[in-house]
């Protein structure tokens, strides 16, 4: 049923009379009259009533639906005076006469019937504008007419958000409380946000904003969050910062008198002493007398602290950073008690005050990983890793095993509760409450990550007070926050000229002229803070002190640091700080005796390198089978970097002579490497980068075989290229820079040039032309075949020595000594082989023959060597060249094949034999030497 109509009957009943009612004569309904529920007569309405009242009372409804309030009251005073107490008709005629704007008569119409709760909600409706009080009697009285009906409430609550919105707010709870709380239900057309909102700020205009707020935030959670109502938003986001606005004593601290510092300093050396309960004792007589100086209250928080008495620490912490909210170590403080004392239930909490410490002091490195901790524990990893990251230098340490126990006993502690300060007085002075108030809410503002509105807040606080320094300070945080150090450093400045000798600004200007690299202002900076009473600052120059080596001035720094300091978050970091100090001092007084004896030792040990080591020749000599990899290392070096780089230098001397700088850069990208980013460092190596990695491999060579090369310092060939290459580097800046380049620049290339194209290049072809041109005379095969001819298989076996032909000569041929070797002995060992097998011992022979040949068309000499045998098996060309080769003839073929040679099977008429079956053929060109290796 319907709400303010007692009495009504379902729809499926109405439709039943309905049709009783056209089954009887005399009774004739309208086929329209369907359709008038929107005016609050229905179907079974009509078919109720007198059919001599049914006609006006449709004609009614009929003109009040085209508008035609005037005919649709006459009509319905027809049917009240045939029926006084029709309900539908009073209804109808207070809307028809409301509707003409004749309000008194509609009044006068719903007072017929005041105790029909319908008629009586119509009236509340018309006179809540007119008359809020007699409204909201009216409304007040549905409570017993419609009861159960939750609209009422809400009725009364728009109606007494102005005129008491505490009684508003009970209304709405009791609305809610009737399963109200949907938010679509909008009674007679008026939004429930509207209501809330109303109420809302009927209470924020009394002061009462957690109730609002409270009451905002109830509304809120009936809309999903895409389709949070805008206005119930904005008003929340505004309430919330006006309560933390009024919260914050911006300006409310007091500064200490002579003889109050007096007594905080004892005080903190009775702490420092270890005398803890008579430092408290003096910091509570202190805090009584000056409870607006936020200095004592810090102390008597580390008291309490070191004392075990958390919730005493905390509310003295409270109190300090309320009073001083531009301080970070009173945030940080604060801070770290929540993290480390409740067992991770007010991990929030803290991490809002490690930021707020952070947003005053981005560089403190100490407290990013802190604030890492606490965000890990409470779940906001990702949080906990940009913290990381943010702490350079430093790993978390500590005691597992004690800090789980510590946390056990921490879960049961309770939050303390009550007011830390008295009521402040009024503010007083030159700064007008407009620019308080602002700065105010733009500190919230910048605390909510706003800082676009905070800007705006303090543009028009600094605008009615230029010199205001809480202002100028919350402007140096934001220009933090943003990254533009030059602008906080300007707002610090003017923080000074208002407030000459501030600690904390000294303090705060100086860390920022630290992080810029501005070592020596910062460090006058921090001795002004430290002559001003901030005993942080003699920490921080004993940090500087350790960065720079000095020691002992370093630890005059900290012995004047725990004079004055009774704890703070730099306090574990100087008790780490005043151990390394000590520590490096005990070694560098155990290690000054031995010091000079190891730099003695290293010194020789340096030299001894430099002056020993082997040379490039010497690793030939001992070790042939290094020689095609260290030739193929030096002709790189010879053609990689002089032939086709160094060899420009020449002509880069006189192009710098004509006045041609762009010749230089070129050089300078071919020598140095390309550079890339507007740097001096090569991104690509250049031309002595590729040499000395050169060096490199061949003394990675010599490792491999045994021997280390000292190719840079002692090497006939290339020490001096190495030295010269030394010499180029250091003409790096002026090849890049030409036209900073000096009159001598030409000559120093020139000198160079000769150094590298004409000695280094000519020093290299020799060493390749000893190792790359062979003698082969008659005695190098016969030493190859009494090595083979001793081999297992073979020992015994063989002929004593071969015949030799060609005695006396010695042929220059373009091969590695050991490959030859390596041809001979196999050709060998495969003619040796065969004979063992097919002749008896008696029998078998062995010629090696050297010979001298001449191309007649080219003029071409060839060095023919002959190994012959007389083993019946035949060996030919084809087989040769189709691989089906026996006892290492496929090596011997591949390496014969690198130098240029050819090999085949030679067979002679029977005559011309000489008792030889046949012989195999190894042909190498004579050596021909090119003009640099001639000379």
């Amino acid at each position: 049923m319907r709400p303010g109509l007692p009495g009504q009957l379902p729809r499926w009943a109405g439709s039943l009379v309905l049709a009783l009612a056209l089954a009887c004569p005399g009774a004739p309904v309208h086929a329209a009259s369907s359709s008038l529920d929107g005016v609050g007569l229905g179907e079974l309405d009509l078919a109720m009533l007198d059919p001599g009242l049914r006609s006006f009372m449709e004609e009614a409804l009929a003109a009040e639906r085209r508008g035609d309030p005037a005919r649709a009251a006459a009509r319905y005073r027809v049917v009240l005076l045939r029926d006084p107490t029709m309900v539908p008709a009073v209804l109808g005629l207070g809307r028809s006469l409301a509707a003409q704007g004749e309000l008194d008569e509609a009044d006068a119409a719903y007072a017929r019937m005041p105790h029909e709760a319908e008629v009586v909600s119509a009236r509340a409706r018309l006179l809540q504008e007119r008359d809020p009080e007699t409204a909201l009697a009216l409304y007040r009285r549905l409570e017993t007419l419609a009861i159960g009906s939750s609209e009422t409430y809400l009725r009364q609550a728009l109606l007494l958000a102005s005129l008491d919105p505490t009684q508003a707010v009970e209304a709405l709870e009791t609305w809610w409380e009737l399963g109200g709380g949907d938010r679509g239900i909008e009674p007679y057309g008026q939004p429930l946000e509207d209501v809330v909102v109303a109420v809302a700020l009927g209470l924020k205009g009394q002061g009462d904003l957690d109730t609002a707020i409270a009451l905002l935030e109830r509304c809120q959670q009936l809309w999903p969050e895409p389709e949070e109502p805008e206005q119930v938003t904005a008003l929340l986001d505004r309430l919330g910062v006006e309560r933390q606005a009024l919260s914050l004593v911006v300006g409310g601290s007091a500064p200490l008198s002579l003889q109050q510092q007096r007594v905080l300093d004892r005080a903190r050396r009775a702490f420092q002493q270890g005398e803890l309960v008579d430092a408290r004792g003096s910091l509570r007589e202190l805090v009584a007398q000056a409870p607006r100086a936020p200095d004592p209250w810090a102390a008597l928080g580390d008291v309490h602290l070191a004392l075990g008495a958390v919730a005493e620490a905390e509310r003295a912490y409270v109190a300090a950073s309320t009073l001083a909210p531009d301080e970070a170590s009173f945030h940080a403080r604060l801070g770290m008690l929540l993290a480390e004392r409740y067992a991770g239930r007010r991990h929030r909490e803290a991490a809002a005050e490690l930021n707020a410490a952070l947003a005053l002091r981005p560089t403190w490195s100490e407290l990013h990983f802190r604030l890492a901790a606490v965000q890990r524990e409470a779940g906001a990893f990702a949080s906990a890793a940009s913290s990381l990251r943010s702490y350079l230098a430093h790993d978390p340490e500590g005691a597992h095993a004690e800090q789980a126990h510590v946390l056990l006993q921490d879960l049961e502690r309770r939050r303390p509760g009550g007011d830390v300060l008295p009521p402040l007085p009024a503010a007083t002075g030159e700064i007008p409450d407009p620019a308080r108030h602002a700065t105010r809410v733009a500190r919230v503002y910048r605390e909510r990550g706003d800082l676009a509105a905070a800007r705006a807040e303090l543009e028009s606080a600094l605008e009615l007070a230029p010199d205001y320094l809480d202002a100028l300070m919350l402007l140096a945080a934001l220009e933090l926050e943003a990254g533009q150090e030059d602008a906080a450093i300007a707002a610090y400045e003017r923080c000074l000229q208002a407030a000459p000798g501030h600690p904390r600004l000294l303090l705060s200007l100086g860390e920022l002229r630290r992080s810029g690299g501005q070592r020596t202002a910062a460090a006058h900076l921090f001795e002004k803070a430290a002559g001003e009473g901030a005993p942080e600052a003699w920490y921080l120059l004993a940090d500087m002190a350790m960065e720079d080596g000095r020691l002992l001035e370093a630890r005059r720094h900290l012995d004047l640091y725990f004079q004055d300091a009774t704890g703070g978050l730099v306090h574990e970091p100087a008790l780490a700080l005043d151990a390394r100090v000590r520590r490096s001092l005990r070694v560098w007084r155990l290690s000054l005796g031995s010091g000079a004896a190891i730099l003695l030792i290293l010194a020789t040990a340096v030299l001894v390198r430099r002056r020993t080591g082997s040379t490039l020749g010497q690793l030939l000599e001992r070790e042939p089978a290094a020689y095609p990899e260290v030739a193929r290392l030096l002709s790189a070096i010879r053609h990689e970097v002089l032939k086709h780089n160094t060899n420009l230098l020449a002509s880069v001397a006189a192009k710098l002579e004509a006045g041609d700088g762009q010749a230089a850069l070129y050089a300078a990208e071919r020598l140095y490497g390309e550079v890339h980013g507007g740097g001096e460092s090569a991104a690509e190596p250049g031309v002595i980068q590729r040499f000395e990695s050169y060096l490199a491999e061949l003394e990675r060579v010599g490792g491999r075989h045994g021997l280390r090369l000292n190719l840079r310092r002692r090497d006939p060939v290339l020490a001096p290229m190495y030295r010269a290459m030394l010499r180029l580097r250091r003409l790096e800046r002026q090849l890049r820079r030409p036209h900073r380049s000096s009159a001598r620049l030409p000559r120093e290339l020139r000198e160079l040039s000769r150094l590298l194209n004409e000695e280094g290049f000519r020093d290299i072809g020799s060493l390749i032309q000893r190792m790359s041109v062979l003698r082969v005379d008659p005695a190098l095969l016969l030493a190859v075949y009494r090595r083979v001819s001793c081999e297992p298989g073979l020992e015994g076996l063989t002929p004593a020595t071969p015949v030799l032909e060609g005695e006396g000569s010695v042929v220059p041929v373009r091969i590695f000594r050991k490959d030859l070797e390596d041809i001979a002995a196999n050709l060998l060992r495969n003619a040796l082989y065969a004979l063992v097998e097919e002749l008896p011992q008696e029998e078998r022979r062995v010629g090696i023959a050297l010979v001298e040949e001449m191309d007649p068309v080219t003029g071409l000499e060839t060095l023919a060597i002959r190994f012959r045998d007389n083993a019946p098996r035949p060996l030919t060309d084809a087989i040769l060249r189709g691989r089906r080769i026996e006892r290492g003839l496929g090596l011997a073929a591949d390496l014969l094949a690198r130098h240029d040679g050819v090999m085949n099977v030679e067979t002679l008429p029977g005559e011309q034999r000489g008792g030889w079956t046949k012989a195999v053929v190894v042909r190498l060109p004579r050596a021909e030497l090119a003009p640099e290796e001639r000379s």
